[in-house]
């Protein structure tokens, strides 16, 4: 990754080499949840990390509580003058006192905590942003015991070069600490794919992935990408959007949201929940801590391949015949064993094929035959297969088989 790099962009940046990221990082974000809203406090970042305790999604990997945007005191109060212009958190999380306690409360039930900042003058919320203050914010989240840090890209220089600067200063800020923070790069850009390995622990590649609309586009971004996915750097195609936030805004459809864990975590995408876990559903939490999916996602670490179908964002017509929003992914998932994902998008219900010619993409063919398959849904018994043909009929907007296939 790091050769493919240079070969792009021939800038001096040296390898982001912290020891982390050996696996997608699981966990929380406020952001879809809160926003800047009066709930962004710390009371409710203690509540929703006992929830996450003891509803099990800490016990399976869920360990990042992440801060999103409005964590720091807006006005000119964001710098203190007494202390060479260090962050000042809001009285809403109580101050670097109130902050620092957070982080310990966290660190004594085996979490972590997460904050947000920005490369530019401000951030996308409009409070202090991270420019020319990189080594010292870096410093100062290392002494609140911070454990990882995504930087955004609002107010700053678009180019690629400044970017990777810009992003660079904070990479060896936070390398010079000494302590193992995660970094996040949130660049909004596929061209991140080759060259965020040596930046960060993980690039965003797209935008925000707020509405289902949004969710495909980020997918699309992905799939011309999984060569530079990996253990110590991974592909964000944003957060798991959910259902609801905390005012009862839906986001998306519980079938969406089931469909876009599924291909988070047969892409080895950060899997950061972005909404009310209070609102969560039984039927959210059941998709949110299925092992066998989140297996894909942290024990299987290379990144799915679409394999049969294009484009789903703008509805290309892809190989699969008549269908315009269908696709296929999958994965070497174990010894002659793979899983493969049918994925229908599309408006209407469709029966999505995935024939000879796309098991090939795997390197799959007739020698392997036959099949056990099995539904890590677990929605119906699935036959075993003796031909190189799995079909299945899906539901509009979201509809998903997951199929786990091994050779007997």
């Amino acid at each position: 990754m790091y050769m493919r790099w240079l070969a792009v962009l021939p800038l001096s940046v040296r390898a982001l080499d912290n020891g982390l990221a050996r696996t997608p990082p699981m966990g929380y974000n406020t952001w879809y949840d809160l926003g800047c809203s009066s709930l962004m406090n710390a009371t409710t970042v203690r509540d929703i990390a006992t929830l996450m305790i003891d509803s099990g999604l800490r016990e399976l990997g869920y360990n990042y509580v992440n801060l999103d945007g409005c964590w720091v005191e807006p006005g000119p109060g964001a710098r203190n003058s007494s202390t060479n212009a260090t962050l000042v958190p809001s009285a809403a999380f109580g101050g670097v006192e109130g902050m620092t306690a957070l982080a310990d409360w966290l660190h004594e039930r085996d979490m972590k905590l997460g904050l947000y900042t920005d490369r530019g003058t401000q951030t996308c919320q409009g409070r202090m942003g991270s420019r020319h203050y990189e080594a010292l914010d870096a410093a100062t989240f290392a002494t609140w015991g911070v454990d990882f840090v995504k930087e955004d890209s609002c107010f700053a220089y678009a180019d690629q070069t400044s970017a990777v600067n810009e992003y660079s200063l904070m990479r060896d800020g936070l390398n010079a600490t000494g302590r193992p923070i995660f970094f996040s790069l949130c660049g909004w850009a596929p061209w991140y794919g080759p060259i965020g390995a040596a930046l960060s622990n993980s690039a965003r590649i797209g935008g925000d992935g707020s509405f289902w609309k949004d969710v495909l586009a980020n997918l699309d971004n992905m799939a011309p990408l999984a060569a530079y996915a990996g253990p110590g750097f991974w592909l964000d195609p944003d957060m798991l959007v959910g259902l609801r936030t905390q005012d009862g805004q839906v986001q998306l459809t519980e079938l969406q949201m089931r469909a876009q864990f599924t291909l988070w975590s047969l892409l080895c995408a950060p899997l950061l929940i972005g909404s009310s876990l209070f609102k969560a559903s039984s039927y959210t939490l059941a998709t949110y801590t299925n092992r066998e999916v989140i297996a894909l996602n942290q024990e299987h670490l290379t990144q799915a391949l679409r394999i049969s179908g294009g484009d789903v964002h703008g509805c290309a017509t892809g190989s699969l015949s008549g269908a315009q929003c269908a696709t296929v992914w999958g994965k070497a998932t174990g010894p002659r064993a793979w899983t493969v994902a049918l994925f229908n998008a599309g408006s209407q219900p469709f029966n999505v094929t995935c024939d000879a010619g796309c098991f090939r993409g795997l390197n799959l063919t007739e020698s392997d035959l036959p099949l056990q398959a099995k539904d890590l849904w677990g929605a119906a018994a699935m036959p075993t297969l003796t031909s190189l043909a799995l079909v299945a009929e899906l539901p509009a907007s979201g509809g998903v088989l997951l199929a786990r296939l091994t050779a007997a």
